[in-house]
């Protein structure tokens, strides 16, 4: 599932800003809805570290000293840097999900091109019965553990999946997105409270 910059908005429409804590750096920011407890989150920077933590997750990030100056958007506009944002992370919840997860659909893109790319390799154009039905095995998988399992098992010889693991099957998380929407959001509600916009 891909998350929007819509529905992320749509879930922190009431949220209201705290500063808990500010000195130079060292800030830690709630931003709540005061009626509901869903989708808070808490902004806490040290030098060289921001820390997100709250319903979706936690979250550690560590690239410049102020790292409000690093998320910060210098369009004005919500517009997170997901990939380089990610390179970035020290620390991810270990069981919310992470950065990256498995996707069934990233798998069965691959298997199609990986098999495509192997009939090209060995000018072939058409696969025998059996490596047709187990490709087709690969493109019915449903999640991760049966997805390996089927590469495992695949014994076709026209298409060899020796190699196979090297693709990536991962695609960010819908929580670490949404982290990323709360952030870049979050700083520049901070910034508006504090009048620097």
């Amino acid at each position: 599932m891909k998350l929007t910059k819509e529905q992320f908005l749509n879930n922190v429409k009431d949220h209201q800003v705290k500063i808990l804590k500010e000195d130079g750096i060292y800030r830690h920011v709630r931003f709540k809805n005061p009626n509901d407890v869903s989708m808070w989150f808490d902004l806490i920077t040290t030098p060289n570290r921001l820390l997100y933590t709250g319903d979706m997750g936690t979250f550690v990030f560590s690239r410049i000293e102020d790292m409000f100056r690093f998320f910060r958007s210098k369009s004005g506009e919500l517009q997170p840097n997901f990939g380089y944002w990610g390179e970035k992370c020290i620390s991810e919840s270990r069981h919310d999900g992470g950065c990256y997860e498995f996707s069934i659909e990233e798998f069965k893109k691959c298997v199609i091109e990986h098999t495509l790319s192997m009939l090209d390799k060995y000018a072939e154009s058409e696969l025998t019965e059996d490596e047709r039905e187990e490709i087709s095995d690969l493109l019915e998988c449903c999640d991760e553990y049966e997805a390996i399992e089927a590469v495992r098992n695949h014994k076709a010889d026209l298409i060899p999946f020796d190699d196979f693991f090297e693709y990536s099957f991962t695609v960010a998380s819908l929580r670490y997105l949404w982290c990323c929407y709360a952030i870049q959001w979050g700083i520049m509600q901070y910034d508006r409270q504090k009048g620097d916009v």
